[in-house]
């Protein structure tokens, strides 16, 4: 009997192809992957490979309990879990691989707007002038992120060749826009 990470496998190589064909981000993914991952804990901890068979409302709702209590996730982060494993089960609903039986679309985790956190300029200055021993390189980089109002994706991978006139010339890895920082 084929596993639920059998058909897994099967969606990652659907996903993947359909990132090489520019269909959907680099970004999905990732949470393809995370979910994967999250998938082989929750078996690990139930002692129990699963099978397609074995997703019910009842597994559904442990696994989301499982996210929140041993993974430590907040509502946000499993809600991004939800929706990956809701777009796996529309793949192997529409490769007739199962039918459930419950509505599957209507799970869901209340989400919030999280709290933006800023740095003030006057706590910037203070970061300037601070000498912080060993890790100078990682106050470099969050410094230069403040500047160039980088996303962490971006700036970790910023190379040489993106400096063309004084200028950050890359593509955004989350939006794919051309972004255009003057240095």
């Amino acid at each position: 009997n084929a596993t639920l990470q059998d058909y897994y496998k099967e969606f990652m190589n659907h996903k993947q192809s359909a990132v090489q064909h520019g269909n959907i981000k680099q970004q999905s993914l990732v949470d393809y992957t995370n979910l994967r991952g999250s998938l082989t804990e929750f078996e690990k901890l139930t002692k129990k490979k699963l099978l397609l068979m074995d997703v019910t409302e009842d597994m559904v709702n442990r696994f989301k309990t499982f996210l929140i209590n041993n993974r430590g996730m907040n509502n946000n982060s499993v809600s991004k879990r939800l929706k990956s494993f809701k777009i796996f089960l529309n793949f192997c609903e529409a490769k007739k691989y199962m039918k459930l039986n419950f509505d599957y679309t209507q799970i869901k985790v209340k989400t919030y707007e999280p709290t933006i956190v800023t740095v003030s300029e006057e706590e910037f200055q203070q970061l300037k002038t601070w000498e912080p021993g060993k890790y100078q390189k990682i106050k470099d980089l969050f410094l230069f992120g403040c500047m160039t109002s980088l996303r962490y994706s971006d700036l970790i991978s910023v190379r040489e060749h993106h400096i063309i006139n004084g200028n950050i010339v890359k593509q955004s890895e989350k939006t794919d826009i051309e972004q255009i920082i003057p240095l």
